[in-house]
């Protein structure tokens, strides 16, 4: 006498995509139509009826708020001057002639940066300011 195989009559479905029959695996594809967080269907397949768990998982997404075009509330950040030049993959230094120097604003509202070419007086008299 051979041994014959049970099918598993406790069959359960967690976290699944579809909604799926727990007595014949069938599967629902129009799940999305379920819309109750915990109730009962009837298998397309097999016609009996089963309980269903809807899960929901909630996430959140963010982002900054942006300025309307033209209108950043700019605030000084800082000021800084070149004195190397990065080219061809390799860092080297400028002579002084060639140094640049620039201000940085922030804008206050949505963090947008801005970088202003400054003349070396004007990086030096803002230094001195502080």
């Amino acid at each position: 006498m051979g041994i014959k195989q049970l099918k598993n009559i406790n069959m359960e479905h967690k976290y699944e995509n579809q909604i799926k029959c727990p007595y014949c695996d069938w599967e629902d594809s129009d799940s999305w139509e379920f819309d109750e967080d915990e109730g009962t269907a009837t298998c397309g397949s097999c016609e009996k009826e089963f309980n269903v768990t809807r899960e929901v998982e909630v996430t959140y997404s963010t982002s900054r708020i942006e300025c309307e075009e033209g209108k950043h509330n700019y605030q000084l950040e800082s000021h800084f001057e070149s004195k190397r030049k990065f080219e061809k993959g390799v860092w080297s230094d400028l002579p002084e002639t060639e140094w640049t120097y620039h201000r940085i604003e922030i804008c206050a509202e949505c963090g947008d940066k801005e970088y202003i070419k400054i003349t070396k007086d004007e990086y030096y008299g803002a230094l001195a300011k502080v």
